[in-house]
């Protein structure tokens, strides 16, 4: 019998609608890299040429790809892959596979729009992302909602904002932002002339952060 995964594959293989969408949705495998290291069946439909010529969005939201699985995803990706929607949300992802994809949003020319919530990647990642949004021109939309990025973070990533005018939609909600990462944070706005919407609360701020 089909498991599920299968069978949504064939729906997305074969319908003329669903070509360019790929939804795997939560495959329950106890197991760090549950896409890839776990089921070599469907790291090959990854890796293949209808993934990688055809597929424009992928969702992965829910699942346990952990730091191993982010690097593989991102090493399949690279360099050949047409995705501009890519979801990971509440993958335990951690710093060093959210610094895995910081770098390769640095030289990705097709990905619009990226979902990292609930990943814990922490200060070091969200700098990563920094340097990144320096240089990547065709990221619109950025979500690291609940990542546990602090002051430190959210000054790199602020830095960033002050010479990225492509980013349009920003949410670094449910963070450890504090006061001094909301002063930084306004500077960027003042000079920023690219986001259109953006989320910072639930970040620790007090009144004197939202002066700023």
């Amino acid at each position: 019998m089909a498991n599920y995964s299968d069978f949504k594959w064939e729906v997305a293989k074969t319908a003329e609608q669903c070509i360019q969408m790929l939804d795997i949705g939560v495959l329950a495998v106890e197991c760090d890299g549950v896409v890839f290291s776990v089921s070599e069946e469907i790291k090959q439909k990854l890796d293949s040429s209808f993934f990688l010529d055809k597929c424009r969005a992928l969702y992965l939201n829910d699942n346990k790809l952990g730091s191993t699985g982010a690097l593989q995803l991102v090493k399949i990706l690279s360099p050949r892959s047409m995705l501009t929607y890519l979801y990971l949300g509440n993958n335990s992802i951690g710093r060093i596979g959210a610094e895995g994809i910081a770098e390769y949003l640095k030289s990705d020319s097709t990905m619009t729009y990226l979902y990292l919530g609930e990943n814990s990647i922490g200060d070091m990642a969200a700098n990563a992302f920094g340097e990144a949004l320096k240089v990547n021109s065709t990221l619109t939309e950025l979500n690291l909602w609940d990542n546990t990025v602090g002051e430190i973070g959210a000054s790199a990533l602020a830095n960033s904002l002050k010479t990225n005018n492509t980013l349009h939609h920003f949410d670094i909600g449910k963070n450890r932002l504090g006061d001094n990462g909301a002063v930084a944070y306004a500077k960027a706005l003042a000079v920023n002339t690219g986001l259109i919407c953006t989320n910072i609360s639930s970040n620790d701020i007090s009144t004197k952060g939202l002066a700023a």
